[in-house]
């Protein structure tokens, strides 16, 4: 399916989940839960009628960027079965880490710049030092 055809959230979701092997998430078995939980959250979300659109929108493109992030490290770990280093843990403690800065930064920004006055960095929180 071309993305520019998908009509419900639900298929969105499935294009992540058709494209990973099942014998990955039978091995990762938490990175499959955090997958599903992540598909949840989407789609709950995408449903609540309650909530004014920018909201609902920055919501949104938070889980996004975690399913963006997540699917690289699996492609990343399918291409490189041998010597990837990090634990289950680690990937989705890093995803959780770096949410707030995904689109910023995939738009050529870094964790310090002020994120663009545009619909897609609305999700995007300003870098605070943890020092």
């Amino acid at each position: 399916m071309e993305l520019h055809k998908i009509q419900k959230t639900s298929d969105y979701l499935e294009h992540f989940k058709k494209s990973v092997t099942n014998s990955f998430w039978k091995e990762y078995v938490k990175l499959a839960k955090y997958y599903q939980e992540l598909c949840e959250e989407f789609l709950k979300i995408a449903n609540d009628t309650e909530k004014h659109f920018i909201s609902c929108m920055r919501n949104i493109l938070l889980v996004d960027a975690k399913i963006q992030m997540l699917f690289q490290f699996i492609v990343y770990i399918e291409n490189n079965p041998i010597g990837f280093e990090l634990s289950e843990d680690e990937i989705i403690e890093i995803i959780e880490i770096s949410k707030s800065c995904y689109y910023r930064e995939l738009l050529g920004g870094s964790l310090y710049n002020e994120s663009p006055w545009m619909i897609i960095c609305i999700s995007d929180q300003p870098y605070e030092s943890k020092r």
